[in-house]
């Protein structure tokens, strides 16, 4: 899992968030859900 803010890894995240692996799928959705978070908590 991604331990990064940026958003620059959603055009990465969004490639493989259709990966045949249901591990990296929910990685992928886990990572994304981490980025937005973080971003949610600089924008307070």
């Amino acid at each position: 899992m991604t331990r990064t803010g940026n958003v620059r890894v959603l055009p990465f995240l969004r490639r493989v968030s259709n990966d045949e692996s249901e591990t990296v799928r929910d990685s992928v959705l886990q990572a994304k859900d981490e980025v937005l978070r973080r971003q949610s908590l600089k924008k307070r």
